[in-house]
C-alpha cells in the first residue's frame, strides 16, 4: 500500500488520482434502471487460458524491456500498445508481438512529454496524451504523428497532477479535476472529490458531468516542521473511486458498497448495478500486520515518521467493497475483489447485464488488466522478480 507525503503548502499537488467514484445524482433525471444480481454459487474458476497467448518481456530483448509502464491499449486494428515513464516513450506492438513503432521522448517540443501520465485511445484508432507536469494534452494519429495539443486548466485552483483522462466514443473527452479543501492535520480521514466535465480534443469545455469520489487520505501533523509541518498519506484500507468512460456512457463507484452506477455523459444517472457482496470487518491482526510491514519498508532515517503514520492511522473499520472494475467488450462489468494481505488471489466477479447473473473467476496472480476485449484480456504481469511484462491471456467464457 503506497503512502504518499508533501508539505502543507503543497496539499493540492499531493494526489495522483486518476479514477472517480459514485457521483451526486442529477436533479431532474429520470429514475434510474436497478440491475441486481444472483451472487455465483459455484467456486472461482479461472477466466483465462493458463499459458499467455502473447508475453512481451520474456524474450529478454531491449524491445521488450518495460520499467514503470503507465498504461497498456489497444487500437481496433489490433496494435498494442505500451506507454512507459521510463524512458519516456511508448511502443507499438503488432498483435503478434512484432515492434513496429517506437515514438515519444523527454521534452517540451510537439510530441515530446515531461510525463506520460496516461494514454488512451479515440474512435478511429487517433490517441491521446496526458502530460500533467507539463498541464498539455496531445492529440495524435493512429501512427503516433502529432496532431495537436492544448493546455488545461481546471475551473478552480488545483494541481496539474490532479487530473484523469477519459474517452468517450463521440470522439470527446471526459476530463475530471480533483479538489483538495482539507489544510489542517485531522485524526479523521479526509475525502477527496473529483469534478469531471467534457471536452473537444481541442480542449474546448463542452459541459459539466458531475462530482465523484476519488478517494480517502490522512492528513497528519509532524513534528519540527518536518514535510513543512503535514504530511498527506494515502489512508490504509481506504476506499479509491473508478470512473470508466466506456463508449456512450459512465460507470463509477465508490466502493463503500459493491453498487456500479452507470450515467450518460451528461450526468443523468441511467441504472444502478447491485450485487450482495458479503462485507469483511477489518481486524486487529490485520492492522498489526499492515504496520509490521510498513515499518519492515522504511528506511532507518524515516522509520520513526513511519511509525507516527501506522500508530495514528485512522483505519476502517472494513475493507472496501472492491478494489477497481472494468467493462470487456461484451458490455459484462469485471469487478475485482479486494483481497488482504498482499498478494492476495486474484479475484473478481463478472456481472452480465443482459442475464442478471455474476460469475466469480480468478485471474493469474500479478496480473493487472487495462483491456478486455471479447476473446482476449490485456495487461501487465509482474515475475517474482518484479520485473513488468505485458501479458494477453485467451478468454475462457
Amino acid at each position: 500500500m503506497r503512502s504518499t507525503m508533501l508539505s502543507a503548502a503543497l496539499l493540492a499537488g499531493s494526489i495522483s488520482v486518476v479514477h472517480l467514484g459514485a457521483a451526486q445524482r442529477n436533479p431532474g433525471s429520470a429514475d434510474p434502471r436497478v440491475i441486481s444480481y444472483q451472487l455465483p454459487r459455484a467456486e472461482a474458476t479461472l477466466g483465462v487460458a493458463p499459458a499467455p497467448r502473447l508475453d512481451l518481456g520474456s524474450a529478454g530483448t531491449e524491445a521488450e524491456t518495460f520499467s514503470w509502464i503507465v498504461a497498456v491499449r489497444q487500437q481496433a486494428s489490433g496494435r498494442i500498445l505500451v506507454a512507459t515513464f521510463d524512458p519516456i516513450a511508448i511502443r507499438v506492438f503488432e498483435r503478434d508481438g512484432r515492434l513496429v513503432a517506437t515514438f515519444g521522448r523527454k521534452g517540451q517540443g510537439p510530441g515530446e512529454y515531461f510525463d506520460i501520465s496516461d494514454l488512451v485511445v479515440l474512435p478511429r484508432d487517433s490517441l491521446v496524451v496526458l502530460d500533467r507536469m507539463q498541464r498539455r494534452i496531445s492529440i495524435l494519429g493512429p501512427d503516433g504523428s502529432y496532431a495537436s495539443s492544448f493546455s488545461f486548466k481546471a475551473p478552480f485552483a488545483t494541481s496539474p497532477f490532479d487530473v484523469s483522462l477519459q474517452p468517450l466514443l463521440d470522439g470527446t473527452l471526459l476530463i475530471g479535476y480533483a479538489e483538495v479543501t482539507a489544510t489542517q492535520p485531522s485524526p479523521d480521514p479526509v475525502s477527496v472529490y473529483q469534478y469531471a466535465g467534457r471536452y473537444s480534443t481541442a480542449g474546448v469545455r463542452i459541459g459539466s458531468v458531475a462530482k465523484f469520489f476519488a478517494g480517502e487520505y490522512f492528513l497528519q501533523a509532524t513534528p519540527g516542521g518536518y514535510g513543512g509541518g503535514s504530511a498527506f498519506w494515502d489512508r490504509a484500507f481506504g476506499r479509491r473511486g473508478t470512473l470508466l468512460a466506456t463508449g456512450e456512457s459512465i460507470l463509477a463507484g465508490d466502493a463503500s458498497t459493491p453498487e456500479i452506477r452507470r450515467y450518460s455523459p451528461t450526468g443523468a444517472l441511467l441504472e444502478i448495478h447491485q450485487v450482495p457482496l458479503p462485507t469483511t470487518p477489518i481486524t486487529a491482526v490485520m492492522i498489526a500486520r499492515y504496520r509490521t510491514e510498513a515499518l519492515a519498508k522504511a528506511k532507518p532515517t524515516e522509520r520513526a515518521i513511519e511509525e507516527r503514520r501506522v500508530g495514528e492511522m485512522p483505519y476502517p473499520t472494513q475493507l472496501p467493497a472492491y478494489r477497481r472494475f472494468l467493462e470487456d467488450a461484451k458490455g459484462r462489468i469485471w469487478l475485482q475483489l479486494y483481497g488482504y494481505p498482499m498478494p492476495a488471489p486474484n479475484r473478481w466477479v463478472v456481472l452480465d447485464p443482459a442475464t442478471r447473473q455474476a460469475r466469480a473467476v480468478l485471474l493469474p496472480d500479478r496480473f493487472h488488466p487495462y483491456v478486455i476485449g471479447a476473446r482476449e484480456i490485456l495487461g501487465t504481469w509482474q515475475d517474482a522478480d518484479d520485473v513488468e511484462h505485458v501479458r494477453a491471456y485467451r478468454l475462457l467464457f
